[in-house]
Formats: C-alpha cells, structure tokens, sequence
C-alpha cells in the first residue's frame, strides 16, 4: 500500500495496477477486494515470481488481468448508473479472478512440488555419499588380497572376485559387531558374502600352494649342495688316502661302489 491510504498496491505477479479506493464505486472495490482476499488466502503470492510462470500461464494472466482491468473501469464512479449497476453485477469479475487463482495456485503447487523433489534429491545424494564413505571405509578396514588376487588368479577368475567385493563390503557393513567380539569374521558366513569368501579361500590355497612349492625346492636345493659338498670333499680325501672306504663320508655310505 502506498502512503496514499486510498490507493492499494497489488502483488506484482497479479500483474495488476493498483486499486484507486477513491475512483472506484464502493460496491465494486469492496468485491474486487473481498476476491482478492480469498486469493492472498488460498495462494501465498509473496513466494511466486515471474521466473516461476510458464509462457502459456503468462499468456493467460495477461488475457483474465485485461478483463479485471477493463471490468474494474468501467465501475469508475463517475460512469452512467444504468452502465454501472450491469457492469457492478456482471460475473467477468468473478470468473476471471477465480481463472487468475486456478492458475497461480497451479504455479505455486508446481514450485512447491519442484522445491521438494530438489529437496529429496539433496538428501539422497548427501546419502549417497555417506554411504560411499561408509563402504570406503569398510572396503580398507577388510583389505581384500587384490595383489595376491592378480598373482593367483586368472583374468576372468580376478573379474569374478573383484565382482564379488561389492557384496563383501555390504555384508561387512551389516555385521553384528557383538558377534564379531567374540567371533571374528562371522560376516563371511553372510549370503552376500559367499562369492567373496570363495575367491579368498582359492587365493590362500593357491599361496600356500606355492609356498610349500618355493620351501620344496629350497630344501631340495640345499640337500643338493650339502651332496655336493660331501663329494667335494670324499674326492679330496679319497685323493690323499690309499684306503679310500675308511674315509667315506658317512652321508655317501648308501653310494659305495660294491665290492669295496
């Protein structure tokens, strides 16, 4: 309202001029206000801006606001009193305001509409990466054996048990932590944990596999070189001794040439 006490403001979105109190038949202005008011009522008009209209709804305001406009002229006060008295009972008033509420509650319900689906996409992405915190940090607190992975397994074995991390990670977050106190890694025995704990355990034998290969061999190694010392040194003593099986080497006894 401005200082002008007989002149109402109107939201700008009504895209409406003001209201001359002094101008306008009471009769009219109070009807015209009284319209209004069950607009204000039903639509918050303050939170809706032009940004917030369609083009067609624009196009429409502006066709019901030119009605309102040309009805409230007419009931100027100064117009003939048979013109008036139709024009200050004519429904355009009614059916336009009503067609302007329709559409900005329309607008507003839309606005609103979009404000709580942005909302909700807000908190399912602020989910999401707590979640993807989460599994992050279960995903380093299992340590999978991705190393030994790619050491023991094939490429399409690898493919599977990268595979199967994921419901590892998912079994791991829901683990009973009271079980897991007493009963470490319980949550491998989860069902969406079983391909997971296959691969591990075909990783560790193979491992183990190899490692009992590499020790085989260390050992076979060593024994050869233990041998070859012993014939080392049996041919030194067996060179300075003409009795040459007083001086075998106790670890060649089962090699003596026969009849010795």
């Amino acid at each position: 309202m401005t200082e002008d006490k007989r002149i109402i403001e109107l939201p700008p979105i009504l895209n409406l001029p003001p209201i001359n109190m002094e101008q306008m038949h009471p009769y009219a202005a109070e009807r015209y206000l009284r319209l209004l008011v069950e607009l204000y009522n039903e639509v918050p008009l303050d939170q809706l801006s032009e940004e917030d209209l369609t083009d067609d709804e624009r196009a429409k305001r502006k066709r019901y606001t030119d009605e309102i406009i040309d009805w409230a002229k007419k009931c100027d006060r100064g117009s003939s009193a048979g013109a008036l008295m139709v024009y200050l009972y004519s429904m355009v008033i009614f059916y336009r305001m009503s067609d302007l509420k329709a559409l900005l509650k329309t607008a507003y319900e839309r606005k609103l509409e979009e404000l709580r689906q942005e909302t909700e996409k807000k908190k399912r992405l602020e989910a999401l990466e707590v979640e993807k915190k989460r599994r992050l940090a279960a995903l380093e607190e299992m340590g999978p054996p991705l190393d030994d992975a790619k050491k023991y397994l094939k490429k399409d074995e690898y493919e599977q048990f990268c595979d199967s991390i994921s419901g590892a990670i998912s079994a791991y977050v829901g683990r009973d932590r009271r079980v897991e106190s007493y009963s470490p890694r319980t949550w491998l025995l989860n069902r969406k944990a079983s391909d997971y704990s296959y691969w591990t355990l075909v990783i560790r034998e193979r491992k183990e596999k190899e490692v009992r290969r590499k020790q085989a061999q260390l050992e076979h190694d060593q024994y050869l070189d233990r041998l070859s010392l012993a014939v080392e040194k049996f041919k030194g003593e067996l060179a300075k001794s003409k009795k040459p099986k007083s001086v075998y080497p106790p670890e060649l006894e089962k090699y003596e040439p026969d009849g010795w």
